[in-house]
């Protein structure tokens, strides 16, 4: 979704600015520490949820079932 218009150097696919008379545009890291800023805010709910987060994705990728030709690999090594 657009808020305003399209506005490009040629009009049609040019990115603008970088030219003699236009202003060259602000960089990617600019512009994010312009919006966000640089605050360390750490909510304490989401903080103290965040390890047990992990903890679920560690025990639940644990238990994703492996081929049969894993497994099957596995038995050749452990009994060669």
């Amino acid at each position: 979704m657009r808020f305003l218009p399209p506005d490009y150097a040629d009009g049609v696919s040019l990115p603008r600015g970088g030219g003699l008379t236009s202003k060259l545009l602000p960089g990617a890291r600019e512009v994010s520490l312009a919006v966000h800023g640089d605050a360390d805010l750490p909510h304490q709910h989401l903080m103290a949820i965040t390890p047990v987060w992990g903890e679920f994705i560690a025990h639940d990728l644990s238990h994703v079932p492996q081929t049969a030709g894993e497994l099957v690999l596995r038995l050749i090594y452990v009994l060669s």
